[in-house]
C-alpha cells in the first residue's frame, strides 16, 4: 500500500530552512535499540548501544509504538517511491 504523505518541520527538531519533504510512502520501519549510560558513569544520561538497532516493518506511524523486547523505540525510517 502507498500513502501520499508530507514532512513538516514544525516540532521537528530541523531548523526553520530545512525544506518540505513531500512524496508516496512505500514503506515505513519503526527503528529500535538499547540505550545505557556511558561507561566512566558521569551522566545519567542514555546513549544508542552501537550494533543493537532493529528494524520492525510497520503499516502507520503515529509516534505511539511501544517499546519491545528489551530495546527502546527511536523513530521511524520512511522510505518514499521513486
Amino acid at each position: 500500500m502507498r500513502w501520499p504523505a508530507t514532512q513538516s518541520n514544525a516540532g521537528s527538531g530541523l531548523p526553520a530552512e530545512a525544506p518540505v519533504t513531500s512524496g508516496t510512502v512505500a514503506g515505513i520501519r519503526a527503528v529500535y535499540c538499547r540505550y545505557v549510560p556511558r561507561p566512566d558513569g558521569t551522566s545519567r544520561t542514555q546513549y544508542p548501544v552501537p550494533d543493537s538497532g532493529v528494524l520492525t516493518e510497520v503499516n502507520s506511524a503515529d509516534g505511539r509504538t511501544p517499546d519491545r523486547d528489551g530495546l527502546r523505540f527511536a523513530g521511524y525510517l520512511v522510505e518514499l517511491a521513486d
